[in-house]
């Protein structure tokens, strides 16, 4: 009888240690998944520019503000970072803490582009920050060389769905 005791025991710990593993592993799998659809998850439109079509990932001034996205990300071919501003303002660039180029398109309030920086990188001739020469409501930050590749000039109009940026412009 003690014996069965025993036993019983041995099984408990064989059950804990066995759900204990289980659970790790779901745990494990969950983080992975969380991972990868991180960016599918992100609020992101449809840019048309120039020959492009890009799948542009939306931040807000808000987000901008604390300076918290794509600090050394370099971005993949046709994709994009739009960045959405309250109202009309001459938005700064800092390229400081940034270890890819990028090519960036300030567009103003009827999304055509009012100022272009190629290969703006931390490492360019004139400063880390860049700022366009008039007022912008969006910022595009796009893979270097883009503008070159996409024929993406001065007073080329955007185009995507601006319903989509409900809730994300004050």
């Amino acid at each position: 009888m003690i014996q069965q005791q025993g036993d019983g025991a041995m099984s408990r710990r064989k059950d804990r240690l066995s759900w204990a593993l289980i659970a790790s592993f779901l745990i494990v799998v969950g983080l992975a998944a969380y991972y990868v659809l991180w960016p599918l998850l992100q609020p992101h439109v449809i840019v048309r520019l120039g020959d492009g079509l890009f799948s542009a990932q939306l931040i807000t001034a808000d987000a901008t503000a604390k300076n918290t996205a794509h600090q050394g990300a370099e971005l993949a071919e046709n994709k994009a970072i739009l960045r959405v501003y309250h109202h009309d303002a001459l938005w700064p660039i800092d390229m400081a803490k940034r270890q890819a180029a990028f090519d960036i398109v300030w567009l103003n309030k009827d999304k055509q582009v009012i100022y272009i920086v190629k290969d703006a990188s931390a490492d360019s001739t004139s400063g880390t920050i860049f700022t366009p020469s008039s007022e912008a409501r969006y910022m595009l930050e796009l893979p270097n060389g883009t503008v070159e590749i996409k024929n993406i000039g001065i007073d080329d109009e955007a185009v995507f769905d601006e319903n989509n940026l409900q809730g994300l412009v004050l």
